[in-house]
């Protein structure tokens, strides 16, 4: 869920201009979790990312709570081909399954449960939009970020090519939903830098990975346990190891 996190905010940093402010993201705050409703209550949108145990997070319960309590307009992301079960007896049973400790975070922060309960059946009545973090094309991605920012950015992209002397191919397990995000901000990171990205998770990339030539082309391999069950991933080494002058 983190990683998924770290890919949002750096999605909504690319494509979101000043007037729609910075994204805020809750981990990057742990040490002033006190400040986190605080934070909630200032921001425009509240974008929750239905990961398998948002609800169940005493931290997150607080903030969406106080979204809701404060009434900042709320967008739910279902990410990838991931489903949280957000009907109403599974929500309340994950409101049920909150131990002393917790409640007694829930009262120092201001939230009962009665308002926990609201906020989280207020939730799980709205559809959420489909964010396909593990689509390397960004058609299907930008859509679900306008949707998010409420804003027409197709030229408003900072993902737009530089004048760039170096060209990185990521190579990962394309199987893997987690090493997708992992990729891609990866990606993001290097062409912040002027290094031109190329991601290799299609037979149609891995034929064309060679980079210009008057460019210096390196691999950049991410290497994870089913790395090696990846036939895209295997055959951009292969692709890498027999051109000149590239280097793993």
């Amino acid at each position: 869920a983190a990683v998924y996190a770290r890919h949002v905010k750096i999605l909504l940093e690319e494509y979101s201009c000043s007037n729609n402010g910075v994204p805020f993201l809750d981990v990057d705050e742990l040490d002033n979790l006190e400040n986190l409703s605080y934070a909630v209550s200032c921001s425009q949108r509240f974008l929750l990312l239905l990961t398998d145990r948002v609800f169940s997070r005493p931290w997150c319960a607080i903030e969406i709570a106080a979204a809701h309590q404060r009434k900042v307009p709320m967008i739910v992301a279902q990410l990838n081909d991931d489903r949280a079960l957000c009907d109403t007896h599974s929500l309340r049973a994950v409101i049920e399954a909150f131990g002393p400790t917790d409640r007694m975070v829930f009262s120092q922060n201001g939230v009962s449960q009665e308002q926990l309960e609201q906020a989280y059946l207020f939730v799980g009545a709205l559809v959420p939009c489909r964010l396909p973090l593990n689509d390397a094309g960004s058609t299907r991605i930008q859509a679900c970020l306008q949707f998010i920012l409420s804003k027409d950015f197709t030229n408003n992209s900072r993902n737009d090519k530089q004048d760039a002397s170096l060209c990185a191919s990521i190579i990962f397990d394309s199987n893997d939903d987690v090493d997708c995000s992992i990729a891609q901000v990866c990606s993001t990171l290097l062409r912040r830098r002027d290094v031109d990205t190329i991601i290799c998770n299609s037979e149609a990339v891995r034929r064309n990975i060679r980079g210009d030539e008057s460019m210096l082309h390196v691999g950049l391999v991410l290497i994870s346990k089913g790395l090696t069950a990846d036939p895209y991933a295997l055959g951009s080494i292969t692709m890498m190891q027999r051109e000149k002058g590239a280097h793993l």
